[in-house]
């Protein structure tokens, strides 16, 4: 597993017509291990598209992001997502969460998934962004 980890201004944050990868997974709420997840799934376009029924745009909020980026096996990446709070931990950045009784709700995190699977099936080549939206 290699990760690197960056603050990065993402002041505009859009996803279409983005070349990389594949979806993008915006967490909302993560409670204890068995409970469900909230979370919205994206996927960067190459162009406008209208929703159908069912489907919404949704996007992150634009901001200053601390952002590891990960390559390596997708069960790696817990230890990655560890590695990076404690980082911003030591290094004093705020990450925009707040805890609640069943769980932390998010402001802004998400990991996209840079590699597309059907071009690298190496998994321990796949490259993912995890982003975090800081205070």
């Amino acid at each position: 597993m290699a990760l690197n980890i960056a603050v990065d201004d993402r002041s505009r944050m859009t996803y279409i017509g983005v070349p990389l990868g594949g979806p993008l997974f915006i967490y909302r709420h993560i409670g204890d291990p068995a409970d469900p997840v909230d979370l919205t799934v994206g996927v960067p376009t190459a162009e406008s598209v209208h929703p159908s029924a069912g489907l919404v745009f949704d996007a992150l909020p634009p901001g200053t992001y601390l952002v590891g980026r990960h390559t390596g096996l997708p069960d790696e990446i817990p230890v990655a997502q560890a590695e990076v709070r404690a980082w911003a931990e030591q290094n004093g950045v705020t990450i925009s969460s707040s805890a609640e009784s069943d769980g932390e709700s998010w402001t802004g995190h998400a990991e996209h998934f840079l590699t597309k699977p059907a071009d690298e099936p190496d998994k321990s080549k796949w490259v993912t962004e995890l982003l975090y939206l800081t205070e």
